[in-house]
Protein backbone atom coordinates (compact mmCIF):
# COMPACT_ATOMS: atom_id res chain seq x y z
CA UNK A 1 0.00 0.00 0.00
CA UNK A 2 2.84 2.42 0.92
CA UNK A 3 4.71 1.87 -2.68
CA UNK A 4 1.39 2.54 -4.20
CA UNK A 5 0.99 6.27 -2.13
CA UNK A 6 4.55 7.10 -3.07
CA UNK A 7 3.85 6.69 -7.01
CA UNK A 8 0.54 8.39 -6.29
CA UNK A 9 2.93 11.51 -5.05
CA UNK A 10 5.31 11.33 -7.32
CA UNK A 11 3.01 11.11 -10.15
CA UNK A 12 1.19 14.00 -9.30
CA UNK A 13 4.17 16.20 -8.63
CA UNK A 14 5.21 15.12 -11.87
CA UNK A 15 1.88 16.68 -13.48
CA UNK A 16 2.01 19.54 -11.52
CA UNK A 17 5.66 20.80 -12.28
CA UNK A 18 5.26 19.67 -16.31
CA UNK A 19 2.33 21.87 -16.03
CA UNK A 20 3.87 24.52 -14.05
CA UNK A 21 6.85 24.66 -16.73
CA UNK A 22 4.81 24.76 -19.68
CA UNK A 23 2.69 27.47 -18.24
CA UNK A 24 5.70 29.26 -17.24
CA UNK A 25 6.87 28.67 -20.29
CA UNK A 26 4.23 29.53 -22.55
CA UNK A 27 3.32 32.60 -20.39
CA UNK A 28 6.43 34.62 -18.45
CA UNK A 29 4.35 37.54 -17.56
CA UNK A 30 2.90 34.71 -14.84
CA UNK A 31 2.84 36.61 -11.53
CA UNK A 32 3.59 35.23 -8.00
CA UNK A 33 -0.42 36.26 -6.93
CA UNK A 34 -1.58 34.22 -10.31
CA UNK A 35 0.10 30.87 -9.35
CA UNK A 36 -1.12 31.47 -6.06
CA UNK A 37 -4.79 31.55 -7.49
CA UNK A 38 -3.84 28.69 -9.98
CA UNK A 39 -2.80 26.61 -6.54
CA UNK A 40 -5.94 27.88 -5.26
CA UNK A 41 -8.08 26.31 -8.26
CA UNK A 42 -6.64 23.32 -8.13
CA UNK A 43 -7.60 22.45 -4.40
CA UNK A 44 -3.86 21.34 -3.14
CA UNK A 45 -0.26 21.34 -3.03
CA UNK A 46 2.28 19.56 -3.23
CA UNK A 47 5.63 20.06 -1.01
CA UNK A 48 9.09 17.88 -1.11
CA UNK A 49 10.92 17.41 1.43
CA UNK A 50 13.97 16.61 0.13
CA UNK A 51 16.31 14.93 3.02
CA UNK A 52 13.18 12.94 4.40
CA UNK A 53 12.69 11.87 1.10
CA UNK A 54 9.19 12.47 1.78
CA UNK A 55 6.28 14.46 -0.73
CA UNK A 56 3.26 16.03 1.19
CA UNK A 57 0.11 16.99 -0.13
CA UNK A 58 -2.03 20.11 1.20
CA UNK A 59 -4.86 21.54 0.52
CA UNK A 60 -8.97 21.65 0.82
CA UNK A 61 -11.15 18.44 1.36
CA UNK A 62 -12.52 19.25 -1.97
CA UNK A 63 -9.13 19.46 -3.78
CA UNK A 64 -7.47 16.62 -1.94
CA UNK A 65 -10.84 14.65 -2.86
CA UNK A 66 -10.40 15.71 -6.55
CA UNK A 67 -6.72 14.53 -6.59
CA UNK A 68 -7.41 10.92 -7.30
CA UNK A 69 -10.05 11.63 -10.77
CA UNK A 70 -6.83 14.29 -11.80
CA UNK A 71 -4.77 11.28 -11.47
CA UNK A 72 -6.51 8.96 -13.22
CA UNK A 73 -7.55 11.51 -15.73
CA UNK A 74 -3.89 11.86 -16.54
CA UNK A 75 -3.13 8.19 -16.50
CA UNK A 76 -5.65 7.88 -19.11
CA UNK A 77 -4.49 10.03 -21.67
Amino acid sequence: MLPLVVLVILVAAGLYLRRMRREVEARPEMTEERIKQQWRELGFFSEVDNEKRVWTLTGSRAGLLYFPDLLLGYVAD
